[in-house]
């Protein structure tokens, strides 16, 4: 809950944010989540209008659970230590020490 309040302060409130937003909160590249966007990862509609071609980069707005669902999808949990395997001790060197 706090991460949300704290994204809709960074974004103005709005339910909506855009490519810029995304990337200034993951503290990555706008080409980074753009890369997302279009790889079908985040999920996010366009606004742009654009129809085909030209140089213009397509506008994005990706929505808090979409930005939320994505980070769930990410999030790994911390690998545990591996444990040293365990020798196991044949019965002639059990009878040796005995």
């Amino acid at each position: 809950m706090a991460d949300e309040q704290t994204t809709s302060k960074q974004t103005g409130g709005s339910q909506w944010l855009t490519v810029r937003d995304v990337a200034e909160v993951l503290l990555v590249s706008r080409d980074t989540v753009d890369r997302w966007v279009q790889a079908g990862e985040l999920r996010a509609i366009d606004v742009s209008g654009r129809r085909t071609g030209g140089p213009r980069r397509r506008s994005w707005r990706i929505s808090h659970e979409s930005l939320a669902e994505f980070l769930e999808h990410r999030a790994t949990a911390p690998k545990r230590p591996a444990r040293p395997a365990r020798r196991r001790r044949s019965e002639g060197v059990i009878e040796f020490i005995k």
